[in-house]
């Protein structure tokens, strides 16, 4: 019997599960705590991708490297390393993106605060005319 070896993105099965556990350990116990909250579950084709990219987020958001093997990787590196150019695409598509909205929640808060500033001088102004 011939056993059939599915790779995802260059990557077998355990070698997935290896990389999430390998990256799971290498975030601190608070970010750890909100992977579980958010579905991490390194079990079943599905659970294992859908954790990476769980893992791929938090790990953005807190660090924009990794420690695997005790080498320090960005996760694009780490796409080139694996010779996985369209996961480099992706992996900058996602962080434009998310720099993209990060910039857009800014403008939005920066607008509210102008207008807040606006309408308080424009109360002191009426309360204390000017001759």
């Amino acid at each position: 019997m011939v056993k059939l070896m599915i790779k995802v993105e260059g990557l077998n099965y355990r070698q997935w599960q290896k990389r999430n556990t390998n990256c799971f350990k290498s975030l601190p116990k608070l970010k750890q705590r909100e992977a579980r909250e958010r579905g991490y579950h390194n079990v079943g084709w599905n659970k294992v991708k859908e954790s990476w990219h769980i893992l791929v987020e938090l790990t953005l958001s807190s660090s924009p490297s990794l420690e695997p093997d005790n080498k320090v990787f960005s996760l694009f590196e780490h796409k080139v390393n694996q010779e996985d150019l369209l996961g480099a695409i992706n992996l900058s598509i996602l962080e434009a993106e998310q720099a993209k909205k990060t910039a857009q929640q800014s403008l939005e808060t920066l607008n509210k605060n102008q207008e807040k500033f606006e309408k308080l001088a424009d109360q002191a102004l009426e309360k204390y005319s000017i001759l």
